[in-house]
């Protein structure tokens, strides 16, 4: 049962969280009928798997180290199957790398619950972040967890608003030089990307109805579990609530995200981190097994559609 392989958190289960994703990828472009799967080469698709994998091994660090789900492997592995419903995202690297870089800030901002080194912490998460935001310059939203995370942990500290302001002109210095020395190029130092001059407002349109079966059920699942969780806040302390928070904010924010860039339909990813801890903590609380089994197996199923049709 599949449930089994992943309700504890050994070495056994991350292997088996890493082959499977080794197997999304294999079916991906052995079988999916999508062109930018068929024309990716091999040198490619190592490359942003090797991407890929470590983003979910970080993020298993940062779910057991922050203790968002009861010590399984649930999230990582649906986190897993979410790439395989939506195998897009594997072959933009310009995102994976963004969201890599978006993980490792999201970890030392969810560290800050310690309240020691929060400035450098603050100082990190800024700076990684911005880093992904050249990248992917709508990413730049994202730096907004910043600020909503230092509202949520140290918001009395006047130097912890300033400090993102730092990163950002440093961040800034680092770009005029880059486009002064290595592109040549002073004109486009004071005008915006041209992705960001366009906002596409609406949602991402796909051309599978795989994917849209897929998100009539991974969202519904995903928000019952979020405000599910949520409800049940009464009962829990101040400190324990406030990563939940993070991530529902998170949540909306790169759903929002979506909506500002509906042309990329890998933006997706985004929601994937805050969807899966949810997903996780409704399947954890489920006393019987078949009930485990009931909401893992479609999605199971989903990611290997997605892959082959």
């Amino acid at each position: 049962m599949i449930s089994s392989i992943f309700e504890k958190t050994k070495p056994i289960n991350y292997i088996a969280v890493i082959l499977l994703l080794l197997v999304m990828v294999v079916l991906a472009i052995s079988f999916s009928s999508l062109e930018v799967l068929k024309s990716i080469t091999y040198l490619d698709i190592t490359i942003n798997f090797v991407i890929l994998l470590i983003s979910v091994l970080l993020l298993a660090f940062l779910f057991y180290k922050n203790k968002l789900t009861n010590h399984t492997t649930y999230a990582v592995a649906i986190y897993v199957l979410l790439i395989g419903c939506f195998p897009e995202v594997m072959v933009n690297r310009e995102i994976l790398i963004a969201n890599l870089l978006f993980i490792l800030g999201a970890r030392r901002l969810l560290s800050l619950h310690s309240l020691k080194s929060v400035k450098a912490k603050i100082f990190d998460s800024f700076l990684l972040i911005g880093i992904g935001a050249f990248v992917y310059h709508w990413g730049v939203l994202l730096l907004l967890m910043c600020y909503i995370t230092i509202v949520l942990y140290d918001a009395k500290d006047i130097r912890n608003w300033l400090i993102p302001l730092v990163v950002f002109g440093l961040l800034y210095l680092g770009y005029v030089l880059y486009q002064f020395y290595i592109i040549k190029d002073c004109v486009i130092v004071f005008t915006l990307p041209e992705d960001l001059k366009v906002v596409t407002f609406g949602f991402p349109k796909y051309n599978r109805v795989i994917n849209y079966i897929s998100i009539g059920y991974i969202l519904p699942v995903g928000v019952f579990g979020m405000l599910s969780y949520l409800a049940s806040f009464q009962s829990k302390s101040i400190s324990f609530q406030k990563p939940y928070w993070f991530l529902t904010f998170l949540f909306v924010l790169s759903i929002f995200l979506q909506i500002v860039d509906a042309t990329n339909k890998s933006v997706v990813i985004f929601t994937f981190f805050p969807l899966v801890v949810f997903i996780a903590l409704l399947i954890e609380k489920q006393e019987k097994k078949h009930f485990k089994e009931l909401l893992l197996w479609p999605l199971l199923l989903l990611a290997v559609l997605s892959l082959v049709l």
